[in-house]
């Protein structure tokens, strides 16, 4: 590597790049307190065009930009994907199938979270104080969507989407535990 960056240094150039995204050299340079063009030099002739990487296979660029097929819709039970329209779709009021969501999720409230998340920023000057308090208010939404996603995760795994369903089996195990005294 270079002699002028030291450990502490790379890692922060990193994690910038990581935090920032790649080529953002003028936010990348604030963060760790160095000149954009030095950043960008650094990374391209350490992590780029160094020679330890020379054995590697290029990467052939695409000319054509890539092109997306949409997915057709598959009816399924597991996840439930029903026909549209169909009484099995209407049952599943609230639920939609092809996106695999919710219209109302679960601690709905995060989306007043989210406009303060969007509202946040990460600024040079920041204090390590400051800094710490806004990556732990994206941690909590973070946990927030993971906490939603498991909801979700739950409802749809063990077939509560369809009451009937549930109902159907529930009275089953009634019949069944009262045949058996």
């Amino acid at each position: 590597m270079e002699e002028s960056w030291c450990l502490e240094d790379e890692a922060s150039l990193l994690e910038a790049i990581a935090d920032c995204g790649f080529g953002n050299w003028t936010a990348i340079g604030c963060r760790v307190n160095r000149k954009p063009s030095d950043c960008k030099s650094h990374y391209e002739s350490c992590f780029i065009r160094n020679p330890i990487y020379d054995g590697l296979p290029d990467m052939p660029l695409r000319n054509t930009p890539c092109q997306r097929k949409p997915v057709p819709l598959k009816l399924s039970e597991h996840p439930p994907r029903p026909a549209p329209n169909s009484h099995y779709s209407l049952s599943l009021a609230g639920y939609w199938p092809a996106r695999g969501e919710f219209a109302v999720e679960w601690d709905d409230s995060a989306i007043c979270e989210s406009d303060l998340l969007a509202k946040l920023s990460f600024d040079c000057d920041d204090d390590k104080l400051t800094r710490e308090l806004k990556l732990q208010v994206v941690d909590i939404y973070r946990r927030l969507l993971q906490e939603r996603k498991s909801k979700s995760r739950i409802v749809r795994d063990y077939g509560l989407l369809v009451p009937r369903k549930q109902t159907g089996i529930v009275h089953q195990c009634a019949i069944n535990s009262c045949s058996e005294h």
